[in-house]
């Protein structure tokens, strides 16, 4: 049986615990919150209230009549679904023969995908860029996508090649 000054100490440790997550919720959810109220405010309200005297939405109203704003939706959500597709399915085939299949320089290439993770993607952006319009293809949305997937390939390879590795042989 549990002595009465351990079940004190498991109490505060837990409400000490509750606090942290009640403060770090609201701390990451604040800008949210005030990106959502900003957004529903008069223009001229913008800088001289917190809270809005009346709320409105002709903010929305002038984005949606934006003339590219829905070509320009429907381009970012066709990269982004061709970029996370080709992530995840080169990911799990990259990390599975990383981690399954035993050959020279196993390691090697391991730690090079991981290094190029750590490489930060503006460092490379002029010389993308310098490629892409040698090979007039700036404005093709396959070749943005095969950028995002350039960019997102290594962290997909090393978390799932670590996951991988965790997974018993035996299943």
């Amino acid at each position: 049986m549990a002595k009465p000054s351990m079940i004190k100490q498991k109490n505060i440790a837990l409400t000490i615990s509750y606090i942290i997550a009640i403060v770090s919720i609201i701390f990451f959810l604040y800008p949210i919150f005030q990106f959502l109220l900003t957004s529903l405010k008069p223009t001229k309200d913008l800088l001289w209230s917190i809270w809005p005297k009346n709320f409105t939405q002709i903010n929305y109203e002038e984005v949606l009549k934006l003339p590219n704003f829905r070509s320009a939706i429907l381009n970012s959500i066709i990269i982004a679904f061709f970029a996370t597709l080709m992530v995840v399915i080169i990911g799990i085939l990259a990390s599975y023969a990383l981690s399954s299949f035993k050959f020279k320089k196993r390691e090697n290439i391991a730690f090079f995908i991981l290094s190029l993770y750590i490489l930060p993607p503006i460092v490379t952006l002029i010389p993308v860029w310098h490629i892409a319009r040698g090979l007039g293809v700036l404005d093709q949305k396959w070749f943005v996508s095969l950028i995002y997937t350039f960019f997102n390939l290594p962290f997909t390879v090393w978390l799932l090649r670590n996951f991988i590795i965790s997974i018993p042989k035996e299943i």
